[in-house]
């Protein structure tokens, strides 16, 4: 990789001043840097990802120099962490959310042709019945004709009213599925 180098920590003082970053990684007994070592290091990034630390706290309180270890990176990889649980919990939501809506057009689209052909079914009687009734009345009088067209349609849709309301009602309910077949059955659909 550009710009990386691999160094042993006994030739540290002498590279400090050709780095922006450095990164301890190992093991060591002793301190490898201490804070008289970066005085005049300004802009330098020190990151101590050793158990113990190899360098000493107090660097990070000398102007320009940011020091950052494995509890620094723990932190920040919790804080993302959370982060990242809040985003999943506000995704849960909408995915909830999505699956009821899915969950209710399913339902309306197995209901949906169960009531299209309840009042296809009335309307065909309906037509039937009026033209049977308009025949053995004899009547050309369109005004009549229109009443009793108003009146079997006024008729039709009050006695649907009620089983089309439980039926939207109980859609996505629990054990709407067999209400819907016993609907079906009832209704000859």
């Amino acid at each position: 990789m550009a710009g990386v180098a691999v160094a042993p920590t006994s030739d540290l003082s002498s590279q400090l001043a050709s780095l922006d970053t450095l990164v301890m990684a190992g093991s060591s007994d002793r301190m490898s840097l201490d804070a008289s070592m970066l005085e005049g290091y300004s802009g330098l990034r020190i990151i101590d990802l050793c158990r113990p630390r190899t360098i000493d706290r107090g660097m990070a309180e000398l102007a320009g120099v940011v020091l950052l270890d494995l509890d620094d990176v723990n932190k920040f990889v919790s804080d993302q962490l959370a982060e990242r649980m809040e985003a999943v919990d506000a995704v849960e939501l909408i995915i909830e959310s999505e699956l009821a809506d899915f969950g209710e057009l399913a339902w309306l689209q197995d209901m949906n042709p169960v009531l299209r052909s309840l009042y296809e079914e009335a309307e065909q009687v309906r037509v039937s019945e009026l033209s049977r009734s308009l025949k053995r009345l004899g009547s050309s009088d369109p005004r009549v004709a229109q009443e009793l067209e108003l009146l079997t349609h006024r008729i039709v849709n009050k006695l649907l009213h009620h089983p089309a309301s439980s039926l939207r009602e109980r859609a996505g309910a629990e054990g709407f599925a067999e209400f819907l077949e016993d609907f079906k059955t009832i209704f000859r659909l």
